[in-house]
């Protein structure tokens, strides 16, 4: 998954899907690039299938762009924890965390992390990489 982005189809109905299986897939995909780092990982809350009702490809999509930051922020020899919570009786969610040793996201941009770009952001973006550009 690093290194390239990864094209997901749109599901025109949910799976049901074995959470616990997605994330063994992509911790087993990513093994080269936290072998690299000497990066563990483990990962808890896994001992029985987590039956969930969803688009598996955009859930494997998020998990791993999560996993990849997780491994690309933590320092050598490092640690990430991917848990993962069942609901409780009449719960409808199960919760997947995944946690690293980076530095993480600063408080006052936290609560902007899922705001979409605006076009004035998007203005000054442009603008920063056309002044990256005029650099002699």
């Amino acid at each position: 998954f690093s290194g390239s982005g990864l094209a997901i189809p749109i599901a025109e109905s949910p799976d049901i899907f074995d959470l616990r299986e997605a994330i063994d897939q992509i911790v087993s995909d990513m093994r080269s690039d936290t072998t690299a780092k000497a990066i563990e990982v483990s990962t808890l809350g896994m001992s029985a299938p987590v039956l969930v009702v969803g688009d598996r490809g955009r859930v494997v999509q998020i998990l791993a762009n999560l996993m990849s930051n997780a491994i690309k922020y933590s320092p050598s020899n490092g640690a990430i924890e991917v848990a993962v919570a069942t609901p409780d009786e009449g719960g409808d969610f199960a919760k997947v965390s995944v946690r690293d040793e980076g530095l993480g996201i600063a408080e006052a941009d936290a609560v902007r992390i899922f705001e979409g770009f605006t076009e004035s952001a998007i203005r000054q973006l442009v603008s920063r990489q056309e002044q990256a550009w005029a650099w002699p």
